[in-house]
C-alpha cells in the first residue's frame, strides 16, 4: 500500500519487521522477496512516482576532486530510482573480481564469486534478460568454427540489454495492494534511534519536504539509497558518535569509484575479424541471436591467466568504427602512421573499397580502490537540515601504471592472435579525459572481514551494528569491470535470503 507523506498520509508511527530506506533497485528487490515470508515491511522513499525538482535538489552537492557530473543529475530520486534512466547493461561480475590480487592495493572481498553466482539468473529475471550463458560460444553460430570467440589469449565478453526494466513502471504493481508492504512516499530518513549501546537501530526518524516528522521501528533496518547517499546519510547520523554512524574507523565513503576508461589506441583490424558476422557491428551496435530477443554486445578481453601472469587489472576492450575521413578532420592526429599498418595487418590485401579500415579501441578497466578517494560532508544543508554531499574523486596513482600495461599488453596479444594491428601513441595513454564509462557509485561503505577495513560484513551488515544492513554498490570492495546494476541486485537477493534466515531465528 502507498502513502503520500506531501499528501497528508504519513502515518504518526509505524512499527515493522524490516525497514528498507530507499526504493531503487536494491529496496525493491528486497521488498519483493520479503513481501510473502509473513513479514511486515516499511519501504521508505524520499520521492514520489514522478519526478520532484524539489525532492531532486536533495542530491545536490560539491565537487572538489577530478571533473564529474554534477551529483543531482547522475541519480533519480523517486520510486524506482535511477533504474529510470538505466541504458540497461547487464553482466555478472568475474571471479577475479572477488579476488585479492597483490597489484591492485585492497582488493579482494570476503566473499567469493560463488556465493553471489547463485543470485544471478535470478536477478536477469529480474530485469527481464532471459537466463542465456553470458558465453559468446552460445550467442555465436559461428562459435564451432570460427577461432575469434576464443582465440589465443584473447577472450570475448558479452554483454546482454536489459530493455531496460523500469522499476517504476514493471514492480509498482507489486506493492498496490500488499498489505504486507507499508510504501512511505516523499519522506526521508534523516537519523536512526540507537539503543543504549549504541549497536543496534530502535528507529528510523523520517522528516518530509513539508516538515512532518515520524518515525519507523524495526527489528532490522536496509539502507539502500545509492553509492553517494548511503555514505552520506550515516555520516549525517552523528547524535551517538560525532564522526557518524558505522564511521569508527574513518572508512564512511571512502573508497569512493566509478568506471574509467580510456582510448587505448587506434587499429586496422585483419580480414577475418572483419569478416565475422559476430563481431562486424561491434560496439555500440547490438547483434541478435536468432530466435532470442536478447540483445548482447561482444568485447575484448585477456585470458584470466594474463591478467595474472602480466599483473593486470580486469577489463574490457570495444572495437569503434572511425569514419576514414577522420584522420583528415584531425580525430587520429596523434597517430600518424596508422594508415601504414593497414599493409601490415595479416589477411591483406587493402580492405576493400566501402568498408570500415579504421577502428579505435575504448578501453572500460576496474579502477584501483583508493582510500583519498571519498564523499565527505560539506558545510551547506539542504532542505531536510542535513549536510550536503562534498565529493572527491581521486584516481589512484597504480591506475596510470596499470592502464599502460594493459594498453600495451593486449595490443601485442591483439597482433599475436591474428586480429589486427594497433597503434598506440606511448605519450597519451595517460592522463586522459575520463571517458563517460559509468555513472557507477561504488566502494563508499566497502564490505570487509573487519571493521579496520570496511564497514559492512560479508552479510552487508554494519559492522558497529547489530541490525543495519546496506544495500548497493556502495558495499563494493573492488569493481571489475562490468555495469554494476545486476550485481547490486544480485547481492540484494542475497541480503533478503539472510534476513529470512535471522528473522526465523529470532
Amino acid at each position: 500500500m502507498f502513502f503520500d507523506a506531501l499528501k497528508g498520509e504519513l502515518p504518526e508511527s509505524l512499527s515493522v519487521d524490516v525497514c528498507i530506506i530507499g526504493a531503487g533497485v536494491a529496496g525493491i528487490t528486497i521488498a519483493k522477496q520479503l513481501k510473502n515470508e509473513g513479514l511486515r515491511i516499511a519501504l521508505v522513499e524520499s520521492g514520489g512516482l514522478q519526478l520532484n525538482p524539489d525532492v531532486q535538489d536533495l542530491y545536490n552537492g560539491e565537487n572538489i576532486g577530478l571533473p564529474y557530473d554534477p551529483l543531482d543529475a547522475c541519480r533519480l530520486r523517486f520510486f524506482g530510482g535511477t533504474s529510470n534512466h538505466w541504458g540497461g547493461w547487464t553482466r555478472p561480475m568475474d571471479r577475479v573480481d572477488f579476488e585479492k590480487r597483490e597489484w591492485i592495493p585492497w582488493s579482494g572481498w570476503p566473499i567469493t564469486l560463488d556465493d553471489v553466482a547463485p543470485y544471478y539468473e535470478q536477478a536477469q529475471n529480474l530485469v527481464e534478460v532471459d537466463g542465456t550463458p553470458y558465453d559468446a560460444e552460445f550467442f555465436s553460430p559461428e562459435s564451432s568454427t570460427n577461432y575469434l570467440v576464443d582465440r589465443a589469449n584473447i577472450e570475448t565478453k558479452i554483454f546482454k540489454l536489459s530493455p531496460p526494466t523500469r522499476f517504476l513502471k514493471s514492480y509498482k504493481v507489486d506493492f498496490n495492494d500488499a498489505h504486507s508492504v507499508v510504501v512511505l512516499l516523499n519522506s526521508n530518513v534523516v537519523d536512526f534511534v540507537l539503543s543504549e549501546s549504541g549497536k543496534t537501530v530502535q528507529a528510523a526518524q523520517i522528516k518530509t519536504l513539508a516538515g512532518k516528522n515520524t518515525a519507523v521501528t524495526a527489528t532490522h533496518f536496509v539502507l539502500a539509497c545509492g553509492g553517494i547517499e548511503n555514505a552520506r546519510i550515516l555520516l549525517n547520523c552523528r547524535k551517538a558518535n560525532k564522526s557518524g554512524l558505522g564511521n569508527d574507523d574513518d572508512l564512511v565513503g571512502r573508497f569512493f569509484s566509478d568506471h574509467d576508461g580510456i582510448l587505448s589506441g587506434n587499429a586496422v583490424l585483419g580480414q577475418r575479424l572483419l569478416k565475422s558476422t559476430f563481431y562486424q557491428l561491434h560496439v555500440p551496435e547490438i547483434v541478435r541471436k536468432a530466435g532470442l530477443n536478447t540483445r548482447i554486445v561482444p568485447a575484448f578481453t585477456l585470458a584470466e591467466k594474463i591478467l595474472r601472469e602480466k599483473s593486470l587489472p580486469n577489463f574490457n576492450t570495444y572495437v569503434l568504427p572511425v569514419p576514414d575521413n577522420a584522420k583528415a578532420k584531425g580525430s587520429l592526429s596523434i597517430y600518424p602512421d596508422i594508415e601504414g599498418l593497414v599493409n601490415f595487418v595479416e589477411g591483406t590485401p587493402l580492405h576493400p573499397a566501402g568498408s570500415r579500415r579504421f577502428f579505435q579501441l575504448v578501453t572500460a578497466f576496474e579502477n584501483t580502490p583508493n582510500p583519498n578517494s571519498r564523499v565527505m560532508l560539506g558545510d551547506k544543508r539542504d532542505a531536510l537540515g542535513l549536510l550536503r554531499c562534498k565529493l572527491n574523486w581521486q584516481r589512484s596513482d597504480n591506475d596510470e601504471i596499470l592502464a599502460r600495461r594493459l594498453t600495451m599488453e593486449f595490443s601485442r596479444q591483439f597482433a599475436l592472435a591474428g586480429l589486427g594491428r594497433v597503434n598506440i601513441d606511448k605519450d597519451n595513454i595517460w592522463p586522459q579525459k575520463s571517458l563517460e564509462i559509468g555513472r557507477h557509485h561504488m566502494g563508499t561503505t566497502r564490505m570487509s572481514s573487519s571493521p579496520k577495513h570496511g564497514v559492512v560484513d560479508k552479510n552487508c551488515r554494519v559492522h558497529t551494528t547489530n541490525n543495519l544492513f546496506v544495500a548497493g554498490s556502495s558495499v563494493f570492495a573492488s569493481y571489475g569491470f562490468a555495469q554494476p546494476t545486476l550485481t547490486i541486485i544480485a547481492l540484494a537477493l542475497r541480503l533478503s535470503s539472510h534476513i529470512k534466515q535471522q528473522v526465523s531465528r529470532a
